[in-house]
This record gives C-alpha cells, structure tokens and sequence, in this order.
C-alpha cells in the first residue's frame, strides 16, 4: 500500500461535530470539494475539515472554521452514515453491502479483500478522494465481509442456497 492512495492527514483529530460533540477525523479540503454539490463546492474554504463517522449524524463534514457539510449537501451517498440500500463499501470500486454478500455466497470467502488489496498495491486506487472519509475503503469492506459471515452463521445454512456460507473463524470475529 502506498501513500498515494491512503494517504491521511497527520496531526490529531479534526473540529468537534457540532451535532454530537465528537472529534472527527481529519480529511483533506480537495476530498470535501470532490463530494460536495456543484453549487456548495465554492463554499469549501475552511483550512482543513473533519469527518464525522457518526452513523446517526447528519453532518459529515466539519471546517475549523466552522462550516458544515450535511449528507444533504453532497453528490455523494455516504456508506457509513446510509441505511438503505445500496450501501457503498468501496468507493474505487464500487462495491456495496450487497456486492460482498453475492460474493460470500457466490465463493463461501470473500474475493473482494484479496482484489481491493492486490489494486491498493499496484496504486490503482483513489481512496483519498473517492471514500468520503478521505481513507483506504479496505476497513469498510472487511467490516462488511464479517458482518455477513456472523450473520450466516447467526442464521445457519439456507435451505434454498446450493452450499452454506462457511462460518466465521474465532480469528475472524475478534475486534
């Protein structure tokens, strides 16, 4: 994995989330112009932003400088604070929730991680400016990947299915 495609700002978290009063994290001002709307893009002018991964936060950017960005006021639905379908994993690639459960059943593991991986490596990602939260889309997808292997193994093999989805390991399921 290289810097250009996973690139994260350094220093500490971002502004407080007005809404929540939670740190964010930092992102990069060119990552908040390329999800805002066209109409709100000249409106991007704070120094640096946060991202607010608050699943239940209608903000999703936060400037030092105060200004907001709600999921409202960008072009792009954000994966982490959807839900409903389609639920956007991987912003490169255009994976979504669904996307990883055809594949798990479709394979019994997921192909998706070894192919998000084996593209990070070749640098031909975009995380940085894709994914809204400015980082590598490999967390979300793997966060995907073991809640719809604990959900198979929650429900047990499928009776209309040709073959059960293998069950998570202990490995697998630890934090």
């Amino acid at each position: 994995m290289t810097e250009a495609c996973c690139f994260v700002p350094q220093g500490g978290p971002g502004p407080a989330c007005p809404e929540n009063q939670r740190a964010t994290k930092p992102v990069m001002v060119f990552t908040v112009q390329h999800h805002a709307l066209a109409a709100l893009v000249g409106r991007v002018r704070d120094d640096a932003y946060g991202f607010c991964d608050d699943p239940v936060c209608e903000v999703v950017y936060v400037g030092t400088g105060g200004h907001l960005l709600r999921k409202g006021d960008l072009r792009t639905k954000v994966g982490v604070k959807a839900t409903e379908p389609p639920i956007q994993v991987c912003y490169c690639w255009s994976f979504t929730t669904a996307d990883v459960d055809a594949d798990l059943h479709a394979h019994g593991e997921s192909t998706l991680i070894p192919y998000i991986t084996e593209q990070v490596k070749q640098d031909l990602c975009a995380c940085h400016i894709n994914n809204p939260s400015g980082r590598c889309c490999l967390g979300e997808v793997t966060k995907a990947v073991l809640k719809a292997k604990k959900l198979a193994r929650d429900l047990g093999p499928c009776p209309a299915c040709d073959a059960p989805l293998e069950t998570v390991t202990a490995a697998e399921s630890q934090p």
